[in-house]
């Protein structure tokens, strides 16, 4: 019989799960930057530029990697290294048909639940109303905070159904709508459109109104995919080519990155 692994001294082994550990990290610290726009769609990642970075062997950033990679944050390309996703036309649309049909069912019952009540009205419209002070020009002034705003506005919609697999598939679905708000956001500035399509949100909740809920969040996704069509249409006129960034350490070259040991 098997006894427990020993190690080459004759002790018992420790657990084995510090790389895991660091691989952990890594992902956590890789999928912050592209939450937070610090890496956009087609940028491209070095594992080695990573390694150096994080003062660690390029094994755990490889790991990290290919866990992005699984979650669908970036991709592989040969002879151009990992790159973060790249959005066509018919993917943001698919995207947006998934949000569509889940902040729809969401919303179906919550009102079920008569949960289309005081409290969600008041969170709705706090959150709504600190998106209201960042804007600027049309756009924001300060766009991870805003976007964070936007996200939580729409969680707080999903929630309200008191469903938690599906909130928790709504939250992995804005993950990848985050990489295309980015990418598409800078051309097309929403902060006026984002702040008057939430405030027809709220008023229909506010009404108790099921239906006009619905018509409100269905054109409010309507509003963004056109905008998005636009966007990726003034980009290709441009002749812009994704991917042409290449993702260097932040800091100096070197320096450990916060939170990996």
């Amino acid at each position: 019989m098997n006894g427990p692994a020993r190690k080459a001294g004759g002790g018992p082994a420790g657990p084995r799960i510090q790389r895991a550990t660091l691989t952990t990290q890594i992902v956590d610290l890789l999928k912050k930057r592209i939450l937070d726009g610090k890496l956009v769609s087609g940028d491209r990642v070095w594992a080695a530029d990573l390694a150096e970075e994080f003062g660690t062997s390029i094994i755990p950033v490889k790991e990290a990697l290919l866990v992005l990679q699984a979650e669908n944050f970036i991709t592989n390309i040969p002879r151009r290294g990992s790159v973060i996703r790249l959005f066509g036309r018919t993917e943001m649309e698919e995207l947006y048909d998934l949000r569509e049909l889940i902040e729809i069912e969401a919303l179906h019952r919550a009102e079920a639940a008569g949960a289309l009540d005081d409290r969600l009205i008041a969170e709705l419209t706090a959150c709504n109303e600190r998106i209201g002070a960042l804007r600027r020009d049309g756009g924001f002034s300060d766009q991870p905070a805003a976007f964070e705003q936007d996200r939580r506005f729409h969680d707080i919609l999903v929630g309200a159904s008191g469903h938690g697999a599906l909130s928790t598939w709504y939250t992995r679905l804005n993950e990848q709508v985050q990489i295309i708000r980015y990418a598409s956001w800078n051309i097309g500035p929403r902060g006026d459109k984002t702040y008057d399509e939430h405030g027809r949100i709220i008023d229909a909740v506010s009404r108790r109104d099921g239906g006009r809920t619905r018509a409100a969040i269905s054109s409010h996704l309507d509003s963004i995919r056109r905008d998005f069509r636009d966007a990726m249409a003034a980009g290709a006129e441009g002749g812009a080519e994704p991917g042409r960034r290449r993702c260097a350490p932040q800091d100096a070259r070197r320096r450990r990155a916060p939170g990996v040991s």
